[in-house]
């Protein structure tokens, strides 16, 4: 009998420190959780998004309550063991508790992992030594500050082709900037630096997902109120790294992408999405409305047929006769500098394409560029008889100078021997010699901003 308490005694201790500890399946490999502990089991894989508990048996009425990366708790009993524990969000490098729980009271007994990634050092076969991924994006800081094809701006690092790049790692990570403010119609690329290996067979792929971001070809003029992603050919390959390149789809409003995992297990895709970017656009104009205040050397006389001062015949009186006068119009400038598509045709440096067709004050143009073609009409005249067409220099934001000709419709009285006031004219005359027509003279004055000039008369917002 004594011999029976005693195996009996012993068994009870087995059992008692057996239910200490839980095994896990974590991709195949079996992990050993002691109670109170903090364990690390180890993996080369990027992304893992569930384990399976095994070998544990619950005691009556008792249950599991697993808590992962999101912090919503799972509840698991006896039958869901056998099965995986899912989460959405990627478990490596991530906290996972599991707590034993009777009915809804906690027992104090918990067990506590995190899958440690041992993937980001690998060992280099050409020369035998071991390859830090951090060291790797050191080089990667230093080329892109050193290069001269690469140009680091405040809305992004531009390439000699003028488009903005973005360089991110697989674990999500900028790499020397932010995601930058975005340029409407400008092109985006994104590179996502990833470790890369010979020796890996099934490697995790990194792929860049668009969301959403559209193109509206519809012409963008200030004051009118007061893509698919495709993998580009010829990945860059480093002896222990990858640099892959995905240009994003024009857009004119914000651009949302994510960075996706791709992994092949046993001929079942999984993808899991490790981070999410958002490009906030600023508009891209095509021109603006303005309004000038011109002086121009076409003048517009008037002419009436009125009594001579010794009221014995008719004569004519010319008024506004001068040789100028100051009109006030409605312009309208367009973003086609004539300097940047010089610049572009000779070579001197290579221009974004929005900035041959448009502008975006976030990249302005130079204070040398800001020349611009501008059309306009008076504003106290008939549609279309008063026009104006020119260039303006933009010297501040808001205020240009202008220089340009006046197409006018003006009236004409060209009666051959006439003097204004002393020659006598029957109306048959005055009728007769009494015309309108087009005439061209210089113009030149100022140009500003529809809101400057709401704010002059008291009306802004």
């Amino acid at each position: 009998m004594k011999h029976f308490y005693s195996i009996l005694f012993f068994l009870i201790i087995t059992i008692s420190n057996a239910q200490d500890i839980i095994q896990a399946n974590i991709d195949g490999n079996i992990a050993s959780l002691k109670a109170g502990t903090q364990e690390n089991p180890k993996t080369e894989k990027q992304v893992i998004n569930s384990f399976i508990i095994v070998n544990y048996t619950l005691p009556t009425g008792h249950s599991l309550k697993v808590t992962g990366p999101d912090g919503t708790p799972k509840s698991l009993v006896q039958a869901d063991l056998p099965n995986p524990v899912s989460f959405a969000d990627n478990l490596v490098e991530k906290q996972v508790t599991i707590e034993l729980m009777n009915g809804a009271t906690a027992t104090g007994k918990s067990w506590a992992f995190t899958i440690t990634n041992t993937k980001s050092t690998e060992t280099n076969t050409n020369t035998n030594t071991n390859f830090n991924f951090d060291d790797y994006l050191n080089n990667v800081y230093n080329y892109i500050k050193t290069s001269k094809e690469l140009t680091i701006t405040p809305f992004g690092i531009i390439d000699k082709e003028g488009r903005v790049n973005i360089y991110i790692d697989y674990r999500g990570n900028n790499l020397l900037t932010t995601i930058p403010q975005g340029i409407s119609n400008a092109q985006y690329v994104v590179h996502v630096i990833t470790p890369y290996s010979s020796k890996d067979l099934n490697p995790t792929i990194y792929t860049i997902k668009q969301r959403s971001g559209s193109f509206d070809d519809a012409l963008n003029f200030r004051n009118t109120g007061a893509a698919n992603t495709f993998k580009e050919n010829g990945a860059i390959k480093y002896e222990t790294v990858r640099d892959d390149k995905f240009l994003l789809s024009t857009a004119t409003d914000n651009i949302d992408f994510d960075l996706v995992a791709v992994q092949n297990q046993n001929s079942t895709i999984t993808k899991t999405v490790i981070e999410n970017y958002t490009i906030k656009m600023t508009p891209t104009y095509q021109g603006s409305f303005d309004i000038g205040f011109v002086k121009t050397e076409l003048a517009n006389p008037t002419y009436s047929l009125i009594n001579s001062p010794d009221g014995l015949t008719q004569t004519v009186k010319v008024t506004d006769d001068g040789k100028s006068e100051g009109v006030a119009t409605i312009m309208a400038t367009f973003y086609y500098s004539p300097i940047v598509i010089l610049e572009s045709l000779l070579g001197k440096k290579t221009i974004p394409f929005y900035k041959l067709n448009g502008r975006n004050f976030l990249d302005d143009h130079k204070i040398y560029e800001r020349f611009y073609p501008t059309v306009g009409v008076g504003l106290n005249d008939k549609v279309f008889e008063n026009l104006f067409i020119g260039i303006n220099w933009e010297v501040v934001r808001g205020f240009a100078l202008f220089y340009g000709w006046n197409y006018r419709k003006v009236n004409t009285f060209e009666m051959p021997n006439f003097e204004s006031g002393s020659t006598p004219v029957t109306e048959d005359q005055f009728n007769y010699y009494t015309n309108e027509k087009w005439k061209t003279k210089p113009a030149f004055g100022i140009k500003l901003d529809l809101l400057v000039v709401k704010g002059l008369f008291g009306k802004g917002n």
